[in-house]
């Protein structure tokens, strides 16, 4: 896994994970999101200090956050968490020169628009 710069030819990409989800289990947001966590948890794992993981409160959730940069790119990886449940999760994109985040998964329909910027505030 690719964190920082350009990635190479043929190699995969937080991106391709996304796609690869939606293709292997359509219309399944549940096992599209484990599948993005176990990506995510690898990114983590391998990244080393150019990975940034936290947590924050907002409204009734605690919110597990995983950043990343990619490919020139800012990826953002959220978790709602409300008793030890996760309530939703999903992956936001961000161009550091444009500010411009994109909404890349989510997991529940409720929550389908970047967050960050809620947080970021």
């Amino acid at each position: 896994m690719i964190i920082s710069g350009d990635k190479p030819k043929g190699s995969g990409d937080i991106e391709d994970i996304v796609r690869l989800s939606k293709n292997r289990y359509p219309g399944n947001l549940e096992m599209q999101a484990k599948y993005i966590q176990v990506a995510i948890d690898l990114i983590k794992r391998d990244g080393g200090d150019e990975v940034k993981s936290g947590q924050i409160s907002w409204k009734s959730f605690n919110v597990d956050l995983t950043m990343f940069a990619s490919g020139g790119m800012v990826y953002t990886f959220w978790k709602l968490v409300k008793y030890g449940d996760t309530y939703a999760a999903g992956l936001e994109k961000m161009n550091p020169n444009t500010d411009v985040v994109t909404m890349l998964f989510y997991s529940n329909p409720e929550y389908s628009e970047p967050m960050l910027h809620l947080w970021m505030r």
